[in-house]
């Protein structure tokens, strides 16, 4: 029985020792292998990339560093420090990292996977056909612009759209999308000259851009010059005429007509009416008019009213459209047209008359400068308004006794067959004239004439004028008599 209590004591000490053997080595066996920060992003395009770790339990003896591409293991690097391992590889690649850390009695524990893709290749990035063309122009407010752009290791981050100035080479604007909006519409832009191109970058900084392509919007039509000097020459001699254009954009082209059967010719005597016709490289074109005489050698000739024409293929609102360059004997310096709705080949022709036009019933009283007409065709209710400057030689205001602030524009009312006021401002002088501003919302005929007159523009009689004055004459001197007759009486 003693024996027994001796064997069974000595079998508790031994299992306690197996125990206390066991926890301990529990203990000491590396129980955890973690990664910490790497210190470069995961995708790169120079290859360089830096894993870092920690174990916790037992003391590793040592490390060991898979490195896998594409799923296929191709090294097996040592490592005894827990500080990390740097890796370089330049070759485009997905590569992962497991780390494996195993104690001085063999047992090991691997760390969850990390990753990294080495990516050198740049994006493909392309214009698609229906991009706008370098150096076109279009009549319109928007650019329009379609790339194609994909990357090799579907690694691909963004696109950015630019817009610029194309005289200031400002940035007017920048869009961002993702490779799968591969388009964008830039609105509402003011006419002028614009560069755009398009950047591709991908999440390892690879970047490539388009080429930059220059375009111009243009909505506004083009100025046209024409001109006869001398404007009256005889048969067989030089013709007088030219034609030229500007535009604030592009180039423009000229074209000239003549209503002599010939632009050159000068053969036949007569009064003409030359035109000249400039368009621009987006279809947007004007007109202007000059007239020549030919007279026959021997002398004489017919003689016309002086006149301008310009023309227009479209007036759009938001924008003056100015008719200029008049003949100094024109009573007119500028037209200035703004519409509220678009009007398309417009006509406006100006024409100056010596005396009271045929087609007008009423002289206009007083002192006239000149008579006028102002035709528009295809403008009507689309006019929202015209500003005429009109002027008038300062001589003839000094011989008629006129000082400056005593000229005025008046309009013939076809209805009423009266010549009514306008508002007339003054607006400035110079050596030769004094100028006038008046505002109008539709064309007839005009007169230039002497601001106030004794005969009233609303068609009263000197006799009736007179008859009120005595009125009124009257009224006063019967009030005096009251009053007196009251004072007396008191």
């Amino acid at each position: 029985m003693r024996l027994n209590s001796r064997f069974l004591l000595y079998g508790i000490f031994i299992l306690i020792g197996i125990l206390a053997m066991y926890f301990v080595i529990a203990v000491t066996t590396p129980t955890n292998v973690t990664f910490n920060s790497n210190t470069t992003r995961n995708y790169d395009k120079d290859g360089n990339f830096t894993v870092n770790w920690s174990s916790t339990g037992d003391p590793a003896k040592n490390f060991s560093i898979y490195i896998r591409a594409g799923g296929i293991q191709f090294a097996k690097l040592g490592n005894n420090s827990v500080t990390g391992l740097s890796f370089s590889n330049t070759t485009n690649a997905n590569y992962s990292f497991i780390v494996e850390a195993e104690n001085a009695t063999g047992d090991k524990i691997n760390a969850s996977l990390v990753w990294m893709v080495v990516d050198t290749i740049v994006p493909s990035l392309s214009y698609n056909s229906n991009t706008e063309t370098s150096n076109s122009a279009v009549n319109r407010d928007f650019i329009f612009v379609n790339v194609s752009a994909s990357d090799t290791n579907n690694v691909s981050s963004n696109l950015t759209f630019f817009l610029y100035n194309g005289t200031s080479e400002t940035l007017v604007r920048s869009n961002v999308t993702n490779y799968t909006t591969n388009t964008f519409n830039w609105t509402g832009l003011a006419e002028g000259k614009y560069i755009f191109n398009v950047t591709a970058n991908d999440s390892a900084t690879n970047s490539n851009s388009t080429a930059s392509r220059t375009f111009y919007l243009d909505r506004t039509n083009p100025t046209a010059t024409a001109s006869c000097s001398p404007s009256t020459i005889y048969e067989e001699e030089s013709f007088p005429c030219t034609c030229s254009g500007t535009d604030s954009l592009t180039s423009v082209t000229t074209s000239a007509s003549s209503n002599s059967g010939s632009t050159t010719d000068t053969s036949v005597i007569g009064f003409y009416t030359y035109t000249c016709t400039v368009t621009d490289a987006v279809g947007n074109s004007g007109s202007d008019t000059a007239t020549y005489t030919v007279l026959n050698i021997g002398g004489g000739g017919p003689a016309g009213p002086p006149k301008k024409t310009n023309s227009w293929t479209k007036i759009t609102p938001g924008a003056a459209t100015i008719m200029k360059d008049f003949d100094a004997e024109v009573g007119v310096k500028q037209i200035q047209i703004e519409v509220n709705n678009e009007a398309q080949n417009v006509k406006i022709t100006v024409t100056k008359y010596d005396g009271k036009p045929a087609e007008v019933s009423v002289s206009k009283s007083g002192k006239v400068y000149q008579y006028l007409q102002i035709n528009a065709q295809n403008l009507g209710t689309k006019l929202d308004k015209a500003t005429v400057q009109f002027r008038v030689e300062k001589s003839w205001a000094s011989s008629n006794g006129l000082d400056k602030d005593e000229v005025s524009v008046y309009k013939f009312d076809e209805g009423s067959s009266k010549w009514n006021k306008l508002a007339t401002t003054y607006a400035s002088e110079d050596d030769t004239y004094y100028y006038y501003d008046a505002e109008l919302d539709s064309f007839s005929y005009f007169a230039i004439a002497e601001g106030a007159t004794t005969v009233p523009e609303t068609g009263a009689t000197p006799e009736e004028g007179r008859n009120l004055t005595w009125l009124w004459i009257l009224i006063a001197l019967v009030i005096i008599a009251v009053v007196w007759w009251m004072m007396r009486k008191k």
